[in-house]
């Protein structure tokens, strides 16, 4: 990367209370009836950009696949993910999945749930964009009727910008509420380990971001 160019850097964690497969769609479900035992959950995460213009970046970055965390999988792989100036607009953002790599030859991964990193939650003015932030967010299902979505869990990220002058770049305008559920979450309390954990969304708005100082649980990042 050079010294002019814009990238963000995303340490993918880990997740926690992930669905089974069978629970994600019907493929998945048949599967899961006719080879209960090859349906064990190996889960990995799948990033890819969405700029405020409406393009994005075809290239997806993918952490491994973890064989033996199942429903709370630990990666802890760091991915440089490059972006353009149109990052920093109020609908950029970093779209997460969270999939589980079928066992069955030929069947492809089953989608596990899905959540969105707004450009606001590192350019956020509160802190320099270079300063690396853990959040946290909720992952939620993407079924065929929007107005059913439900919880899949929570995936935990630490990010940070690099870059020439990235600490005075201004923050981008804050994207649109999301109202109900019709949506990817972005922004939801999530409770964990028996104490209030606050996810990924700029305090500009009165949404929750609280980077490492400032969640209930103290982190070593």
């Amino acid at each position: 990367m050079g010294g002019d160019e814009l990238a963000l850097e995303i340490t993918v964690l880990s997740a926690e209370s992930l669905p089974d497969p069978s629970s994600c769609s019907f493929s998945s479900s048949f599967l899961h009836l006719l080879f209960p035992q090859q349906q064990r959950l190996r889960p990995y995460a799948a990033l890819s950009i969405s700029n405020s213009d409406g393009d994005g970046d075809d290239d997806v970055y993918r952490t491994r696949i973890d064989e033996e965390g199942a429903h709370n999988p630990t990666w802890g792989d760091t991915l440089l993910l490059p972006v353009g100036p149109a990052f920093l607009g109020a609908d950029a953002a970093v779209n997460l999945s969270v999939l589980s790599q079928s066992c069955c030859r030929g069947a492809g991964p089953a989608l596990l749930g899905s959540c969105r990193i707004p450009s606001a939650d590192v350019f956020d003015g509160l802190r320099p964009a270079s300063a690396r932030r853990r959040l946290s967010y909720a992952l939620r299902s993407t079924p065929h009727h929007h107005h059913h979505r439900r919880p899949c869990g929570v995936v935990h990220v630490a990010v940070r910008a690099l870059g020439r002058c990235v600490d005075q770049l201004a923050p981008p305008p804050l994207p649109p509420p999301q109202l109900g559920w019709a949506r990817v979450a972005v922004g939801i309390p999530v409770a964990a380990g028996g104490h209030e954990m606050v996810s990924g969304g700029s305090s500009r708005d009165g949404r929750f971001a609280y980077e490492e100082s400032f969640l209930c649980h103290s982190y070593s990042v």
